[in-house]
């Protein structure tokens, strides 16, 4: 309660401080109402889609007033927390432009400065995200969080051999293989990580183990290139009719191949 009472006199104080520099600017009403519009549209916002509509009451209130600094500041604020921060630049250099004296424009400017570093990483997560296609035929997912990145294998494809005894001899890669997950870190083009593939069960017969480890790797944002290197691991199984007269199938590992230094080349899908 005592909450909302003391935000209720924030907002009260700064729509009469705009008030009066807007009467002093000689504003339009129509304008200081659309202003105080979209005070109250922040009052009542409870997430970020929520300030879509001060937003919007702050743009009528420029195109009004162009030349009414406040506006924009406000308009600024509030594209900032709905995540726009290119727009939120444009709006608070424009304030600059019009108060370049104002008390708080070294402050602005250096919103301006985190915004435009906000910006930037959001480019390069649109710019990395998505689908990325492997050299050997496989193709992964990444999401880009700030540094945070992760890089999954789509399922139903796997390293690991099969092959299959019935009428005949059939080899092929597993196509039921858990998920390979690169969890790491991007730092000005680098990454470094862990590796993980779970434990699972291929083809409802087969046991495969969990493999794990560290791996290092580059990305090349311009060329949507990524180059990864870690430890793979790769196993064959042979499966086949327990007896001849059996329908039961048994499935038992038979190789083990580890290639240290292994490199993983994907090239992103646009």
């Amino acid at each position: 309660m005592m909450h909302k009472w003391i935000t209720c006199l924030l907002v009260t104080a700064l729509v009469a401080a705009w008030s009066a520099a807007a009467a002093a600017q000689n504003v339009p009403e129509e304008a200081r109402r659309h202003m105080a519009r979209g005070i109250a549209a922040i009052e009542m916002a409870k997430s970020a889609g929520d300030y879509v509509l001060a937003a919007l009451e702050f743009e009528k209130a420029a195109k009004l007033a162009p030349d009414w600094p406040e506006v924009y500041y406000s308009l600024g604020g509030v594209q900032a927390k709905m995540g726009d921060p290119a727009s939120a630049v444009k709006s608070y250099q424009r304030y600059l432009e019009l108060a370049p004296r104002s008390p708080d424009a070294e402050k602005v400017r250096q919103e301006i400065y985190k915004l435009e570093y906000l910006h930037d990483r959001q480019k390069q997560a649109a710019a990395l995200g998505g689908a990325w296609k492997a050299s050997n035929g496989q193709t992964f997912k990444l999401l880009l969080d700030g540094s945070r990145l992760q890089l999954t294998r789509d399922e139903q494809q796997g390293d690991d051999i099969l092959t299959i005894q019935s009428m005949g001899t059939h080899t092929g890669p597993m196509t039921d293989a858990p998920r390979l997950v690169f969890f790491g870190t991007l730092i000005e083009g680098t990454i470094t990580g862990m590796y993980v593939q779970a434990a699972g069960r291929s083809s409802g017969h087969c046991d495969l183990p969990e493999r794990k480890g560290t791996f290092e790797g580059t990305v090349d944002s311009s060329a949507g290139r990524m180059r990864l290197v870690y430890k793979r691991v790769t196993l064959e199984y042979e499966m086949e009719f327990k007896s001849i007269l059996s329908t039961e199938l048994i499935c038992r590992q038979t190789n083990r191949k580890e290639t240290p230094g292994y490199v993983l080349e994907l090239k992103r899908i646009p």
